[in-house]
């Protein structure tokens, strides 16, 4: 999705001096790159621009690999999966 010409120089910033992802979206759909899959059942998206967010996120991989038996990320569990 992030192509080697995108110019985020002319974009608006935030107060905390970020850029928003919905403007880089934005940005792309304006020059006709924006490519987008509906993401299925098992994917979750976090905002995680503040500690509270992070900390939700966190306690959600830990709810998951803690309650479920799931490694999130994990080279291990993905080669045993592709062999």
């Amino acid at each position: 999705m992030m192509g080697p010409h995108l110019n985020v120089q002319n974009q608006t910033n935030l107060l905390r001096c970020e850029l928003e992802i919905v403007t880089l979206f934005e940005t792309y759909l304006r020059d006709g790159n924006l490519c987008v899959e509906t993401l299925g059942r098992g994917y979750d998206w976090f905002d995680i621009g503040i500690h509270t967010s992070l900390l939700e996120a966190s306690n959600f991989l830990r709810t998951l690999t803690e309650h479920q038996d799931l490694q999130i990320g994990s080279s291990d569990e993905i080669a045993y999966q592709n062999e």
